[in-house]
């Protein structure tokens, strides 16, 4: 399921969250733009039972004030309650962590010219992925390929 939510300050995403989960849905969020509103809401645990959030190294570390990106993939699964947090990291790769793991994938060496829409694209290779198989590696190098 692909749903854009707009947040305002009253919205608390958890029920709706709930209830795509008891319709055997799968809920991805990835940050865009301006993200400072999210991180208020996500901080507040309003994303509490996420699936999956995608995030760039940059908006992991701006979100979480901790320098070590697995640190802040940790604090967003054990105090905001979001299940699997994937951050980017350009060259460096990508890195999933969830309750019980942590998973990096490197980079796959390519020659960028224009990193405009990479991100997206990264998520879409992950979604098409899981999508299909519901394996959190495969979908996560799926994504890297992408």
């Amino acid at each position: 399921m692909w749903t854009r939510a707009i947040a305002s300050s009253e919205t608390d995403l958890k029920p709706l969250i709930a209830r795509a989960h008891s319709n055997g849905h799968t809920i991805y969020a990835g940050t865009t733009g301006d993200t400072n509103h999210l991180y208020q809401f996500i901080k507040e645990g309003k994303y509490s039972g996420l699936d999956f959030l995608f995030m760039n190294n940059l908006e992991a570390q701006r979100l979480c004030q901790l320098p070590n990106l697995i640190d802040c993939g940790k604090e967003l699964v054990n105090e905001c309650g979001i299940k699997n947090v994937i951050i980017t990291e350009g060259e460096g790769g990508a890195t999933m962590i969830s309750q019980n793991d942590v998973y990096h994938v490197d980079a796959n060496k390519v020659n960028c010219v224009d990193s405009t829409g990479a991100g997206d694209a990264f998520m879409a290779g992950f979604i098409a992925q899981y999508s299909s198989d519901h394996d959190r590696i495969k979908s996560l190098i799926a994504a890297n390929n992408s």
